[in-house]
């Protein structure tokens, strides 16, 4: 089992580039000292998700619109993006404790 998730976003403003000048940030979420098979743990592993969304996003620069409005979409795709991996993560958990 890895310990550790990846989350990957296409850059906040890459609507506004053609699809070769755009770029994927990926952004490691670390859930070794998780316990998914708790509801708290659970929430925890997804608020690093979130996190790590909002940094492989980026903050766009305040002059551009463009990517100011991309980044909430960009942070919710990335977040859904990671929903197979931490399902998997926390179905894994659960059958190794049998539950």
């Amino acid at each position: 089992m890895y310990p550790i998730l990846l989350i990957a976003a296409v850059a906040a403003s890459a609507s506004a580039l053609p699809a070769r000048a755009q770029r994927t940030y990926t952004v490691a979420v670390d859930r070794a000292d998780l316990d998914l098979t708790r509801a708290r743990d659970v929430a925890r592993l997804d608020r690093r998700i979130a996190r790590a969304a909002e940094t492989a996003c980026g903050a766009p620069s305040p002059y551009d619109l463009a990517g100011t409005n991309d980044q909430p979409r960009c942070t919710r795709a990335a977040i859904a993006a990671a929903a197979i991996t931490r399902d998997r993560a926390i179905a894994a958990a659960r059958a190794a404790r049998g539950q």
